[in-house]
């Protein structure tokens, strides 16, 4: 969600993988109306940069389906 924001030791390791697969890597600049390039589907575009990155292969319905989610309310006590 802010690829602009990276961290860690490594924070640019990423980086040329996220361009290959055309995710977006920094903020525009005020004076830009719209990013200069991003991935037409982003969600398949990541799962591209896992494979790249990581070898991790994931099906394109990964992306495609509703994702299963479920709401854990915080411990009490």
């Amino acid at each position: 969600m802010h690829p602009e924001s990276r961290h860690g030791q490594h924070p640019d390791r990423l980086v040329e993988a996220m361009r290959q697969v055309v995710l977006r890597i920094e903020v525009p600049r005020e004076t830009e109306a719209a990013w200069t390039q991003s991935a037409s589907t982003p969600g398949l575009a990541a799962l591209e940069l896992l494979t790249r990155a990581f070898g991790i292969r994931l099906p394109a319905a990964a992306v495609e389906d509703p994702l299963l989610t479920v709401h854990v309310p915080p411990a009490q006590g």
